[in-house]
């Protein structure tokens, strides 16, 4: 079982110290270490443009020890 979901999802409130909206480094490096918490399985997606992180990607995956069976009326 996979879910996608963006991690940043809202505009960044706090200013860069450059007085620009975009969200500093530290602000960066911090979105990316919550999406990595309690990651069992799956991936994280950084998408840049023009050498700014303007998106993170989380796939989280599923991994069962057994399979599960699926009722027969369920499908």
């Amino acid at each position: 079982m996979s879910q996608k979901f963006t991690i940043i999802d809202e505009p960044v409130k706090a200013r860069a110290k450059n007085g620009t909206s975009a969200p500093d480094e530290v602000e960066v490096v911090r979105r990316i270490l919550r999406a990595l918490a309690d990651l069992e399985y799956g991936s994280i997606q950084i998408i840049v443009q023009d050498s700014k992180v303007v998106q993170i990607e989380r796939t989280q995956r599923s991994r069962f020890a057994q399979p599960l069976e699926i009722p027969k009326g369920l499908l």
